[in-house]
């Protein structure tokens, strides 16, 4: 029971990964034009690792479709048949975003990411992704910013203004450290 108590206070050392408690919410308002509510200012930390990816990744942002009228935040519904997208304006150097099977990404001022058809209630959780290997990677600088809007490629709605997405990595705490050097001798058992 001792070792098992000190193995968690080590892991309550460790970094705490915050998520934000809420999607971004892609509608129109009351003037046709694109809208997202989301938390802006928070910074939103990429913890995950994955073959093939050497850096930070997250998925916990989704992007959901508007679907019910929200006159207190003007963000209503996107029309049936809207072909929405989001357009890089600028990336920091070393992040990008990347579709749910990590199949496609995007970084490039211009590029496009193709987010669902309006009407059909679309959901997604698109891939956040920081290179650790990209030539302009500098861990001192932090915070990374993606600036974007979103487009109405069939016309119907005028495009949003520009929306800075924040990330950061999370490098693992000192009780993570800890816990990997001291883990095995403490889960050793006695004879």
């Amino acid at each position: 029971m001792r070792c098992g108590v000190g193995l968690l206070a080590l892991c309550g050392c460790a970094a705490t990964v915050w998520c934000h408690n809420s999607p971004m919410y892609v509608g129109s308002n009351s003037a046709g034009q694109l809208t997202v509510w989301f938390e802006f200012w928070e910074v939103e930390e990429l913890a995950q690792h994955r073959a093939g990816f050497p850096g930070w990744l997250g998925n916990e942002v989704s992007v959901v479709e508007v679907i019910f009228n929200d006159p207190v935040r003007d963000l209503h519904p996107v029309a049936a048949g809207a072909k929405l997208m989001i357009e890089v304006v600028a990336f920091d150097p070393a992040l990008s975003l990347w579709r749910p099977d990590l199949s496609v990404g995007v970084s490039q001022a211009g590029e496009q990411y193709a987010l669902g058809i309006g009407g059909d209630h679309f959901a997604m959780r698109p891939w956040w992704y920081l290179d650790r290997t990209h030539p302009e990677f500098s861990y001192p600088q932090g915070v990374w910013s993606a600036q974007f809007k979103v487009i109405d490629l069939s016309g119907v709605h005028g495009e949003s203004a520009v929306y800075t997405f924040l990330a950061s990595p999370v490098v693992p705490g000192p009780g993570v450290v800890l816990a990997g050097v001291f883990a095995p001798v403490l889960m050793r058992r006695r004879r």
